[in-house]
């Protein structure tokens, strides 16, 4: 028996439903997390998080290496690679082997540089603003 045509449309529709996606760097809805990869180009993706304040960020190293994420100016070799506004608290994810994620939540409305240490010296860092 074939589906009449008011039902067809209406099951492709269903069926694409099921294999959608949420955006680039951001979870389904309602789960409040970002996600940034650390590639094999020695990079954060994307480069530039926007977040609201108590939102959480993933990390997540897709790549073949080792990364970090240090949000901590006294473990960066250059100091100025990291930066965090008055309040915020520091944070390192220690090493992240291929696979690995780690997370954080910020609270303190502002801007946030931080930095990859073992590829700080290639220029391996990122920024998030947190919205109040």
């Amino acid at each position: 028996m074939r589906p009449s045509r008011g039902t067809a449309p209406l099951a492709a529709l269903a069926l694409l439903s099921c294999f959608s996606e949420a955006p680039a760097g951001v979870e389904p809805p309602g789960t409040d997390v970002v996600i940034v990869e650390m590639t094999d180009g020695l990079a954060f993706a994307p480069a530039h998080v926007e977040i609201r304040a108590g939102q959480t960020i993933r990390w997540r190293n897709v790549s073949a290496t080792l990364h970090t994420s240090t949000g901590d100016p006294d473990l960066a070799a250059d100091p100025s690679s990291v930066s965090l506004p008055e309040g915020a608290s520091t944070w390192h994810s220690g090493n992240l082997s291929p696979g690995a994620v780690f997370e954080i939540r910020l609270d303190v409305a502002g801007d946030y540089r931080y930095t990859c240490l073992p590829h700080e010296s290639a220029g391996m860092t990122g920024t998030i603003r947190v919205l109040p």
